[in-house]
């Protein structure tokens, strides 16, 4: 996998990459799937009540929010705000379980357009509920554990953090950050 996303408290894991994984660390897993139209496109979350795990998948055309629980419920949605011409990097949860992604045009090479990143705070319905702007080329980071502080790089490199009360720059230099 690409990413391991691990349960909060618990012995599960989230595998996301050529094969999307759900089971006990060393175990047997208790969802599998192979995606032909499905490939993964985030690292995984867990629901704020951790009973589900989410990621984003690219599908041909466009993008779908994919959620499966313990027993093996699987859910799709489409999300019709990413085109196949967008690229939506990372997904992280809020606090309120709204899910935040980094949407950016791109060009012939798949390369972010300037000036196109947004900040996307979407319902797990797929239904947009706000956006912020970032930096071009912004890389999404995640929440810290709390989910009320953000954290990313921007495209030149410099970490930025949102929350309530502000936001800054912690450092220059970055290619990826998280709490």
């Amino acid at each position: 996998g690409w990413h391991v996303t691990p349960l909060p408290g618990g012995a599960e894991v989230l595998t996301t990459g050529y094969i999307t994984r759900i089971g006990d660390v060393g175990g047997d897993p208790w969802f599998e799937v192979f995606p032909d139209d499905l490939v993964p496109a985030s690292p995984g979350v867990w629901d704020s009540e951790q009973r589900r795990a989410l990621w984003l998948a690219r599908r041909h055309p466009g993008r779908a929010l994919i959620s499966v629980d313990a027993d093996g419920q699987f859910e799709s949605v489409e999300l019709d705000w990413a085109g196949d011409r967008q690229e939506l990097d990372g997904l992280a949860q809020q606090a309120s379980g709204r899910l935040v992604t980094i949407r950016s045009e791109v060009d012939e090479q798949w390369n972010p357009i300037d000036g196109s990143s947004t900040g996307i705070v979407f319902e797990p319905t797929g239904a947009i509920a706000a956006t912020f702007p970032v930096e071009p080329g912004s890389s999404l980071g995640g929440y810290d554990p709390s989910g009320r502080f953000l954290i990313y790089v921007a495209g030149d490199g410099a970490v930025r953090w949102q929350g309530p009360g502000g936001g800054g720059e912690l450092g220059q230099g970055y290619l990826f950050a998280s709490w």
